[in-house]
């Protein structure tokens, strides 16, 4: 069902069509995760982030994401790890926005049940 739905923001998808909507104001803040890369500069405390157990050996400025499994890295710097159970991503933070380019190769390509 998801797929049928119409590519829009929630705004003017739903929120403007909604009737009995109520409204508070808050501020509590904004983050737009549109990237690894960005994500990675809202979760990280550190010079290197991991949501297992890493090893590291002159490495910096690194993303992974792989839990329960530890990740060693020796002399990179910049990087995004995501491993899934299906699928491994490596990429440099500078070109994580370019995954849309790899899930319409895998659509194009019929490989929908790595997506």
């Amino acid at each position: 069902m998801w797929e049928e739905t119409d590519r829009t923001t929630v705004d003017y998808g739903i929120a403007e069509k909604a009737e009995n909507v109520a409204v508070v104001p808050a501020d509590i803040g904004w983050q737009d995760v549109g990237s690894w890369a960005r994500l990675a500069e809202i979760v990280s405390k550190s010079d290197n982030w991991v949501s297992g157990d890493l090893v590291i050996e002159d490495a910096h400025d690194n993303y992974v994401w792989s839990p329960g499994k530890t990740v060693a890295l020796i002399g990179v710097e910049g990087l995004v790890v995501v491993d899934t159970p299906d699928a491994l991503l490596i990429t440099t933070k500078e070109r994580s926005e370019d995954v849309k380019t790899i899930v319409d190769r895998l659509k194009r390509d019929n490989e929908d049940h790595l997506l």
